[in-house]
């Protein structure tokens, strides 16, 4: 039948469209779905294995009779899964807040499987032993029905657990692909250590796997509490125009003026950060240089695919955006990094003379007031103009006026990319950081160079007189 479906389909390929990004992306789905079904088969038949290695041989197979219905259970809750899936990956961005699509699935799951297992529970001993014969009555308090009942249930949350897998992985929230095949190792582990009756085979496994959807469920939730504001209202971002990266990096580097960040090179390279020629190829490689020079780890995590705009920001587009959870402000946002929450909770803080943090904001408070502010764009990131959006750099700016009130008088950019999600400035989690820490460490390995000084010489930037920069 799938045979027929194909030819009968007659896919077309479009081979000018194969590149090696889009292979490489075909490639790491494929390899995400091999793990994830490998992990399933791993979970569903390892138990079977190891029962009939452990113990006698009809104990083996009245345990192979109990696990066919956890077969017919789980094969029912793919069939919802499988249809679930594509409709996940191909719905708009805004279906997500209602949470529809993974309610419907997940009381789909758990009526269906509840129904069984409730069904198999009060079906009496003998019903059995009329149908299969004698041999399926098993004597004492866990008898066939008990067995099946239990493991029935055991199957539906292991079933609920793989349709929030797959609803995490098609909003890209998280791949816990890799997570399910470690666990499938924890569960052939426990098996292995208790193993003296049916009934404690099964007891470790339910007790496993309501753990594993507690975890496969966290990511979920974090998801959920980070857009709990942006669920409430959201707009549509306004892009107003398309950006260059160059223009982007040079209004980077100009609020980067005054902070000591480049104090060896300020003062020789002061006219290319105020004063940009976008058009001058060399004096862009310069700036791109310096950003290297100090912020390698912070602008390498973007995806290359990135796409920058000069935005529209205003009081109703506040609900969307959160704060960059690093340092002093995940220690004031307490795990809720909207802008509002932040600033309300700022505004509340006592202050402090010597608290540098306060100060700060206070400073551009004042000159915000006084329209005597002068630095570069605020920079957020996000998947699309209707997603979160997270400040990048900028969030002491983006407080003050939100305090202030005057976040219109105030630039902003956002570089949009449908794959932000795996960057770990955009949403922290562990395979995000993960990916971070390998690049963080193949860039200390790198040979620091020389580029700007190189840069700034050849391309006439640097003055004549007074001694040179020191070289990193």
């Amino acid at each position: 039948a799938m045979a027929v479906a194909y030819f009968a389909i007659a896919p077309k390929l479009d081979l000018t469209a194969i590149n090696p990004l889009t292979l490489r992306a075909a490639f790491q789905e494929i390899s995400h779905a091999t793990v994830f079904f490998t992990g399933q088969v791993l979970i569903n038949n390892s138990d079977i294995v190891l029962v009939k290695h452990f113990l006698p041989a009809r104990e083996a197979g009245l345990y192979a009779a109990i696990a066919m219905v956890g077969r017919v259970i789980f094969s029912g809750s793919q069939a919802i899964v499988n249809s679930m899936f594509p409709v996940v990956a191909g719905s708009k961005a805004e279906e997500r807040k209602n949470l529809s699509l993974i309610g419907t699935a997940l009381l789909s799951v758990l009526a269906v499987g509840t129904a069984v297992s409730v069904g198999l529970a009060i079906t009496p001993d003998w019903l059995w032993t009329i149908l299969f014969g004698a041999e399926f009555k098993i004597l004492g308090p866990h008898g066939f029905p008990y067995l099946l009942a239990i493991y029935a249930a055991t199957t539906v949350v292991y079933c609920l657990s793989v349709v929030v897998m797959t609803y995490e992985m098609s909003y890209k929230i998280a791949n816990t692909a890799w997570f399910q095949l470690l666990f499938g190792g924890v569960l052939i582990a426990g098996i292995c250590k208790y193993h003296e009756s049916l009934q404690q085979v099964i007891m470790v496994q339910l007790v496993l796997l309501v753990c594993f959807l507690i975890l496969v469920a966290v990511p979920f939730f974090l998801d959920m509490l980070n857009n709990a504001g942006f669920l409430l209202e959201r707009r549509k971002l306004r892009l107003l125009r398309r950006m260059s990266e160059d223009e982007v990096i040079s209004g980077f580097l100009r609020s980067e003026l005054g902070k000591g960040v480049y104090a060896e090179y300020e003062e020789r390279l002061r006219s290319i950060f105020l004063n940009p020629d976008l058009q001058d190829v060399s004096e862009c490689a310069v700036r791109r240089a310096l950003l290297e020079l100090r912020h390698r780890a912070l602008w390498r995590e973007l995806p290359e695919d990135t796409q920058w705009y000069e935005v529209e920001i205003g009081s109703a587009e506040l609900n969307q955006i959160r704060v960059f959870p690093r340092a002093q402000w995940a220690r004031t946002a307490r795990g809720n990094f909207a802008i509002k929450t932040v600033a309300e909770r700022i505004k509340n803080r006592q202050p402090l003379p010597e608290d540098p943090f306060v100060r700060k904001i206070s400073e551009i408070r004042g000159a915000l007031t006084t329209d005597t502010l002068d630095s570069g764009p605020i920079i957020l990131i996000g998947l699309t103009e209707s997603d979160p959006l997270t400040i990048l750099d900028g969030n002491h700016r983006f407080v003050a006026g939100v305090l202030e009130q005057k976040v219109e008088r105030l630039k902003f950019v956002c570089g949009l990319s449908t794959s932000m999600a795996q960057c770990c400035w955009y949403k922290t989690s562990l395979f995000n950081l993960l990916r971070y820490g390998r690049n963080l460490l193949r860039a200390f390995l790198e040979i620091r160079n020389t580029e700007v000084l190189q840069l700034c010489e050849s391309s006439g930037t640097l003055p004549d007189e007074g001694p040179p920069p020191p070289v990193l």
